[in-house]
């Protein structure tokens, strides 16, 4: 038997966390670039606002209500997350994180009897330590499970549960295609030109009817009818790429800038490597420019045009000055190519509006052989006091030359994101903790 947490609206549930006062206000949070809206809180669902739709169109329904709005503080996000699925660990030995805000717990070793009893008691315990509302799903399979999940957030309990034929069966034919866990949109379509409608149609029809599925799909359907074909990955993947991009916020011209946000890019994409203490080889340098439109379409955005270069490194390393160099080599290249093209077509191209760094062959830095042009070991010892003083004083403390300075906790440039409704990072900034006025809070008798 396996369950599933997943925590209702997290997002907008993370930024409630700290300010009570939002508990029964709309809590809407946007994008990158404050574009469209990306978590909403039962109350923005009510007004009838959709997930990506655009702010500018639902922002005067959003002050009307007096709604909070909130720019994405994804650093806040990971933080209360990574919390969140340690205190999962206290109730399950054996878990799966399955995203940012669903985790997968074996829970074979509790009776059936109290698995519900067991479920209300992690929903009380993770909301009494951490103020996140989840809900629970209880299945034979970790499909039925995610479908029990689903069912829990209509419920007021927030707690369903799917263990015999009758429950399962009032699951499936309650469950649009497009809704199962593995199916999506592609499939639906194509399942219902074969007259499969929802879930029990799917799992009863024939070999010849599921021929559109492929061999996960096919999982998919033997869990649905109570076979296991999945099981907990409670060891972390290992990764085969990694990758730091951003949309900037106004479109690029300046070379310099563009160099300023690729090797900020590259120093970040370092930082991370060596965290998970991984190596690369090779960097995919990446950049998106706006690209003319013949006819332009209201509230879609304009199409872009996309410049790639791969650039091999001398050694397998995560030295950030390294991976800098490699970057900016490449986006000097890419920028000579985009003066090219707006010197034969100066109306099509716009400017840069994109740019991301990417790194390939990803190998462990344990497992890394001795290389005779490996970076020097003063670089080394450079990256790793780098990181200390990081994550000892805070984010950008340290950081190379070629990297913008830093002297606030978001410096200014015009290929930086906009963010203007984010909140403090109340968990992993020093500059941003909780203060609380002891004068105000507490009072002493005859004061």
């Amino acid at each position: 038997m396996y369950a599933l947490v997943d925590c209702d609206h997290f997002f907008a549930s993370c930024e409630r966390v700290f300010r009570p006062d939002l508990a029964r206000r709309p809590v809407a949070v946007l994008s990158n670039q404050d574009g469209c809206v990306i978590a909403r809180s039962p109350e923005v669902k009510a007004l009838g606002v959709k997930m990506g739709a655009p702010f500018f169109m639902c922002r005067p329904q959003l002050e009307s209500a007096r709604a909070a709005v909130f720019s994405a503080n994804f650093q806040l996000y990971a933080d209360l997350s990574a919390r969140l699925m340690g205190a999962l660990r206290s109730f399950s030995r054996r878990v799966e994180v399955y995203s940012i805000d669903e985790a997968f717990l074996d829970v074979t070793h509790i009776s059936s009897a109290e698995r519900v009893s067991f479920a209300r008691a992690l929903r009380a315990q993770l909301w009494r330590e951490l103020g996140i509302p989840v809900s629970v799903g209880i299945g034979e399979t970790m499909t039925l499970a995610k479908l029990a999940a689903r069912s829990a957030k209509r419920t007021p309990e927030g707690v369903w549960m799917i263990d015999g034929p009758i429950e399962r069966e009032l699951a499936l034919r309650q469950t649009p295609l497009d809704e199962i866990w593995g199916i999506g949109p592609r499939w639906a379509k194509a399942l219902a030109r074969q007259g499969i409608d929802d879930a029990w149609a799917l799992v009863h029809a024939s070999a010849l009817q599921r021929s559109p599925l492929n061999r996960c799909g096919r999982q998919t359907v033997d869990e649905l009818a109570g076979q296991v074909r999945f099981t907990l990955q409670t060891a972390p993947q290992p990764r085969k790429s990694a990758r730091v991009s951003r949309t900037f916020g106004e479109q690029v011209f300046d070379e310099g800038a563009l160099c300023e946000a690729m090797s900020h890019f590259a120093s970040k994409l370092g930082a991370r490597l060596r965290r998970h203490q991984l190596t690369t080889t090779t960097l995919l340098v990446s950049l998106e420019a706006t690209q003319a439109q013949a006819r332009p379409q209201p509230g879609r955005r304009p199409p872009r045009a996309h410049f790639r270069l791969s650039v091999p490194l001398s050694s397998r390393t995560a030295d950030s000055s390294t991976l800098i160099e490699g970057t900016l080599s490449a986006t000097h290249a890419l920028y000579q190519r985009w003066r090219e093209a707006r010197r034969e077509a100066p109306f099509e191209l716009g400017g840069w509006r994109k740019g991301g760094v990417l790194a390939l062959d990803l190998s462990p830095q344990a497992r890394a052989p001795l290389e005779l042009f490996a970076p020097s070991a003063s670089r080394v010892t450079l990256s790793a006091l780098e990181d200390q003083l990081n994550q000892r004083f805070g984010r950008q403390t340290a950081q190379l030359g070629a990297t913008p300075k830093s002297v606030t906790p978001r410096p200014q440039g015009a290929w930086r994101a906009r963010s203007a409704y984010r909140s403090p990072r109340y968990t992993s900034a020093w500059g941003e903790l909780l203060t609380i006025d002891i004068d105000r809070v507490y009072r002493p008798r005859g004061a």
